[in-house]
């Protein structure tokens, strides 16, 4: 079979299908950086497709996280999965002590300002007694 367009014989799709991919797959093994940046670029466009019909996502996801998943293929062990729910566990205590110590700069910083400020409050105005001379005197003086 001839193309209509052209003096090249028609292929099976399949054929071309899998010739392409087995050229590009053996492209980016060659290039693990432009593999990587591909990758990116593709989870990028599917985080902006799911936030197109889920409007309601915060923001955009613009972080990948590639990991290669080549040796795991087989059932994974009870050890293995006590390690990784453990690196989850250590990940999520590393996040909240960040956070935790986020918060206590935030708080130090604040008493610096405050200490900065030095807002001196008399102790005679805290003082009722005081308040009510200084009303008296007041009335006086405006008479």
């Amino acid at each position: 079979d001839i193309h209509p367009n052209s003096s090249l014989p028609i292929q099976s799709n399949d054929a071309v299908i899998e010739a392409f991919y087995k050229n590009r797959f053996d492209y980016l093994l060659r290039n693990p950086s432009k593999a990587r940046d591909e990758i990116t670029l593709f989870a990028r466009r599917v985080g902006e497709l799911v936030h197109e019909r889920l409007p309601r996502l915060s923001r955009v996801p613009h972080r990948v996280d590639i990991s290669d998943q080549r040796e795991s293929k087989g059932n994974i062990d009870e050890r293995t999965l006590l390690q990784m729910k453990h690196k989850h566990t250590l990940s999520l205590i590393a996040q909240r002590r960040q956070l935790v110590k986020k918060m206590m700069i935030q708080t130090k910083k604040n008493q610096i300002k405050m200490e900065k400020l030095n807002i001196k409050i008399p102790l005679k105005l805290n003082n009722s007694s005081c308040f009510r001379e200084l009303f008296e005197r007041t009335t006086i003086e405006e008479q």
